[in-house]
């Protein structure tokens, strides 16, 4: 028996649906098929739905390294409002996400704002597979050269995660953490785990690691065709980084070719994902969600065409620091910081 659309037992199955077919590799898809679903919360005005929907779209685009459009996309969505009762953890589940893509575009003050933020409420983490405020603070002690502090952080996600019985999530968490740091510390416990669980990536994910540790040429070049099969673009990317290094200082010019050529391809790959959902929803959307003034809309309109603000008051017959204020509220209300985040709305202005 289908359930209804639009239902809350239909969100749940969609899902949950998601979430299994990215568990098997399905990235790429998984991040079309969650933007679609968020969209059409949106334009129903279902912010819980909206919210629960980001949480695999995010999920996605750090897989695949779109770490700009993650940064763009979570923005847009933790201004659209508090969490619902019952939405806690997705919102630090959100949270946390956004403090990553913040300190991987190098934001770091705002990455530390956004994990604060995460930590506050000390809930128990959301049950499904996402960042976690310890993974967010493990990113930064990794990012700021504290790597005895970054592990800690790590395992301390690990450990929770596990006691709750979220292995799936510990278990992603660890092998995505260790391949950016470069770690193996948790990878005795995290692999008599894997047989129980579906999908071939964390194998081979599992063993780029190993590879990288060991700087075993073969299995590098191995590792970064399985990943690039299972979608895992980001961590590919590293690999092929690596390889082309090792190849490098062993002068092996036919090895440095083939890691070019991979690296190639997963760029050419990575820029096949349609990310600009995520873009055009800290834009178009705001018309439903920013609630505007007719003021701030008329100002904010002349500045997003190249307007000065002294160009704006005269035009418009107001003070300079009328439209300060206006665009300063504006801004606020698009959850974006000045002039330039304005044009970056892909808003269609004379709408």
């Amino acid at each position: 028996m289908t359930p209804p659309p639009h239902s809350e037992l239909a969100s749940a199955h969609e899902l949950m649906h998601l979430w299994a077919r990215m568990g098997n590799g399905e990235v790429t898809w998984g991040f079309e098929r969650s933007m679609k679903l968020l969209n059409r919360a949106l334009e129903r005005f279902d912010l819980p739905l909206t919210h629960a929907y980001a949480l695999p779209a995010a999920t996605c685009l750090q897989a695949v390294g779109h770490y700009g459009a993650g940064e763009s996309l979570l923005g847009a969505v933790l201004t659209l409002g508090p969490p619902a009762v019952g939405q806690e953890r997705t919102h630090v589940a959100l949270l946390s996400y956004a403090a990553v893509f913040s300190s991987l575009g190098g934001h770091f003050s705002l990455a530390e704002s956004l994990t604060k933020e995460a930590e506050r409420p000390q809930l128990s983490p959301c049950p499904l597979p996402a960042a976690t405020s310890s993974v967010a603070r493990a990113n930064l002690h990794h990012l700021a050269g504290d790597r005895a502090a970054a592990l800690q952080s790590l395992r301390q996600s690990f450990d929770q995660l596990t006691q709750l019985g979220y292995v799936l999530s510990a278990v992603d968490g660890a092998l995505i953490c260790s391949a950016l740091m470069r770690t193996g510390d948790l990878l005795p416990e995290v692999y008599p785990l894997l047989p129980a669980m579906e999908g071939s990536w964390r194998t081979h994910f599992l063993g780029y690691i190993m590879a990288m540790a060991q700087s075993d040429v073969p299995a590098l070049e191995s590792s970064t065709n399985h990943l690039i099969e299972a979608g895992r673009l980001a961590s590919a990317q590293y690999c092929a980084a690596e390889l082309r290094r090792l190849c490098l200082a062993n002068q092996d010019e036919a090895g440095i070719r083939r890691a070019d050529s991979l690296t190639e391809r997963i760029v050419r790959l990575r820029d096949d994902i349609d990310v600009s959902a995520a873009n055009w929803l800290h834009g178009k959307h705001f018309q439903v969600t920013a609630g505007l003034s007719d003021r701030e809309k008329e100002i904010t309109r002349l500045a997003a065409k190249g307007l000065s603000n002294p160009a704006i008051a005269e035009h418009l017959t107001i003070s300079f620091r009328t439209v300060e204020a206006h665009l300063s509220h504006a801004y606020r209300k698009l959850g974006i910081r000045n002039r330039a985040d304005l044009l970056d709305l892909n808003w269609d202005w004379n709408s």
